[in-house]
């Protein structure tokens, strides 16, 4: 799977952690994440500016 590969790269090459992003909407994907031992820290806040170019 992709994201044990993931890990394990990580871990070989001196990474502490692996921090992902999720829309809330994403359900699914939380259950995911949270089934292979990620943990939920925070919502989180984008802000966007958009320019007119």
């Amino acid at each position: 799977m992709l994201i044990e590969s993931l890990e394990a790269w990580g871990k070989t090459n001196g990474f502490y952690g692996i921090k992902l992003l999720s829309h809330p909407s994403r359900t699914a994907a939380h259950r995911f994440y949270e089934n292979r031992g990620y943990a939920f820290t925070k919502d989180q806040k984008n802000f966007i500016k958009k320019f007119d170019c």
